[in-house]
């Protein structure tokens, strides 16, 4: 299965709850918070059948519930954000150094918009 293509934001329902989910696509919910009894919340995340989420809502399944959470992809990719992240920062760095690329090539300019979002020299 493929992740839920973003963009994605942190918003909060009329009742205060807090979840991930996408604002520009029928407001998909990528992850949310559920009660565990008097210890707070647990993250629960959507499950959809097929490879592409598309536009699917989805099941949400309690993090306690899922015996793999690697086999949810939205999962999977937050736990790999800080190696993206490290890996985005050394690539732009190398580019940088070298001067392999022009300034003006849309993917150095999408790289480092990214790394601004991820840092927050940029509010999202």
């Amino acid at each position: 299965m493929k992740h839920t293509h973003g963009p994605w934001k942190w918003m909060k329902r009329g009742n205060g709850e807090v979840f991930l989910g996408t604002p520009d696509r029928g407001l998909l919910v990528v992850m949310d918070f559920v009660r565990a009894g008097m210890n707070g919340a647990q993250p629960r995340f959507a499950a959809w059948t097929g490879q592409d989420r598309g536009r699917m809502g989805g099941v949400m399944k309690k993090a306690d519930d899922i015996y793999y959470l690697e086999d949810y992809p939205d999962a999977r990719l937050i736990v790999a954000a800080p190696d993206l992240l490290e890996a985005l920062v050394d690539l732009v760095k190398l580019i940088e150094t070298d001067d392999l690329v022009p300034e003006s090539v849309s993917y150095m300019k999408q790289a480092r918009e990214a790394l601004a979002k991820a840092t927050g020299e940029v509010k999202v």
